[in-house]
């Protein structure tokens, strides 16, 4: 029983613990497909049939994308991470930058970041989607733009909604249980992880960035997602505290759930996707400056003894 003891594959080499994180994920995704799977068999009376079914055009069903999104989040991010620190570490809580809080200046300049870097990131967007592919891509070209119609399909049926208590179920499932689960897992570990071989911080921070873009698997958003997720990292990297990549996380995508909530309208929707593009343009350079200037505070705020609550 040795084995289970914590921290006992904690001097194990990179590939050992890579393979072994990559093992607890995919359990832990197979894990919550079977708990979701097993949800609705019972919510049908234990029908096959229609467990089948509902699978079938689980894209169509609002109240499944949540609780599929659920599953993934909680088994797929969170208790993978949790499970890993453990047995790869003597303090879970400190391998995962836990213990440490922050204070709410820094808070509150970490919200303001956020909300200024989202015109800049419309603009990121925005150029990705005019990279041109060449003539033997254009197929490729075809069905990453279906790709993306249909993720952005999901998302609006999901998000959308005229019910409080729905709104704040989405609040509660992206907003908080995926960032909580996704910061865990990626700069909580990965970062851990790829410390160990890559002495440069910068380098490992890019790194754990890029495959934080990666796995979303969204074109169009990957550059965008790559930059938020080397922010996030910074934040960890300069805190030393788990809380703030979590909080930056989670008012990122407390925003997309707010504003899903609060218009509704598809086309108001991409036009606010637009804001910094075009016409508006000085919009993105003014939201550049801003964010530059709050994260140097924040790092200040960071280096001072003023920082942790």
């Amino acid at each position: 029983m040795a084995v289970l003891k914590k921290g006992f594959f904690k001097n194990t080499s990179f590939p050992f613990q890579i393979f072994m994180l990559f093992s607890f994920v995919i359990l832990g995704i197979s894990l919550g497909a079977y708990l979701f799977k097993g949800l609705i068999w019972v919510k049908s009376g234990f029908s096959s049939e229609i467990v089948n079914d509902l699978l079938q055009h689980i894209n169509e069903d609002a109240q499944l994308m949540r609780q599929s999104l659920f599953f993934q989040t909680v088994c797929g991010f969170f208790f993978p991470a949790l499970i890993f620190a453990r047995f790869f570490s003597d303090d879970a809580k400190e391998y995962l930058a836990m213990e440490q809080g922050i204070s709410g200046s820094v808070a509150a300049l970490t919200i303001l970041s956020i909300i200024f870097a989202l015109p800049i990131l419309n603009v990121i967007v925005y150029l990705t989607q005019q990279i041109p592919l060449p003539d033997f891509m254009k197929a490729v070209e075809s069905q990453i733009v279906e790709w993306e119609n249909q993720a952005q399909h999901e998302i609006e049926a999901m998000l959308i909604t005229d019910k409080y208590l729905t709104f704040l179920i989405n609040l509660l499932i992206v907003a908080v249980l995926a960032a909580v689960g996704e910061e865990f897992l990626f700069r909580g570990i990965l970062q851990n992880i790829f410390g160990k071989i890559i002495k440069n911080p910068h380098a490992v921070i890019w790194t754990v960035a890029f495959i934080f873009s990666l796995v979303h698997l969204q074109f169009f958003g990957f550059f965008a997602r790559m930059l938020l997720g080397a922010y996030l990292g910074y934040l960890l990297y300069y805190s030393k505290s788990i809380w703030l990549p979590v909080l930056a996380h989670s008012v990122n995508n407390a925003l997309g759930v707010i504003s899903y909530y609060s218009i509704k309208d598809p086309e108001l929707l991409k036009k606010m996707d637009q804001v910094g593009v075009g016409p508006t343009f000085w919009v993105s350079l003014v939201s550049l400056v801003l964010f530059s200037v709050t994260f140097i505070f924040i790092i200040k705020k960071c280096k001072s003894q003023n920082f942790f609550s």
